[in-house]
């Protein structure tokens, strides 16, 4: 289980952008194909909807459900709105047909 820490890419209690969602990706080496992940949101307080989508939605998209391999830890109740839009809109509202 690779647990990653958003807060340690952020300089203050925001994630949002979509530069730091890559690099979180990148640096991180994840494999969404066969890690088991936890995102921990301690001490962010928001994270923006184009975050979420570039950390998760690519690969939401790609197995058309909700990933039972990545957890959310530590959310608030406006981190958790946006995965929640991010997950919904990518099942329901692909990019890629």
């Amino acid at each position: 289980m690779k647990t990653i820490i958003i807060r340690d890419y952020t300089v203050w209690k925001v994630a949002s952008s979509r530069q730091t969602a890559i690099n979180i990706i990148t640096k991180e080496n994840i494999n969404f194909y066969q890690d088991q992940i936890i995102f921990d949101f301690q001490n962010i307080e928001v994270a923006s909807h184009s975050f979420v989508d570039e950390l998760i939605g690519p690969y939401i998209e790609e197995i058309w459900e909700i990933p039972k391999n990545i957890k959310f830890k530590n959310c608030n109740e406006y981190v958790k709105d946006q995965i929640k839009f991010v997950i919904t809109d990518r099942i329901k509202n692909p990019v890629c047909v």
